[in-house]
Formats: structure tokens, C-alpha cells, sequence
């Protein structure tokens, strides 16, 4: 078990090395065994939609 300096304790399995889900976060890690890799930042997704007149405006200066 690996125990980081903050307040939650990570449980690893003995032996477990591959994929692994950051509880709390979500965020994908890759056990090597003695090492966690592979945490990266991911930009949220958004889901609004462009306005018109965003569309309007980008044309427009895009125009020039």
C-alpha cells in the first residue's frame, strides 16, 4: 500500500502492475510496479453550442 503525504492512501494490490483509476479523480495512471505513469491533463469538453452570431463575427474577421 502506498500511502502519499495527503489524506488518502492508495491501494495497490501485490504484484498488480498495468491500468489504474485514481479514486477520487478518475484519472488514468499505468502501475509499473514501483511507479505510477501516464497522468496527464485532459481539456474538459465542451458541449455549448456556437451562437450565430460567433459564427457571424469569426466569418467576418476571417474576411479580412
Amino acid at each position: 500500500m502506498i500511502r502519499p503525504n495527503h489524506a488518502t492512501a492508495l491501494s495497490i494490490p501485490p504484484g498488480h502492475v498495468g491500468p489504474m483509476v485514481l479514486p477520487g479523480t478518475g484519472r488514468p495512471i499505468y502501475w509499473t510496479g514501483r511507479i505510477a505513469i501516464g497522468l496527464r491533463h485532459e481539456r474538459p469538453v465542451h458541449t455549448q453550442e456556437v451562437s450565430h452570431s460567433t459564427l457571424w463575427v469569426q466569418r467576418l474577421m476571417l474576411n479580412r
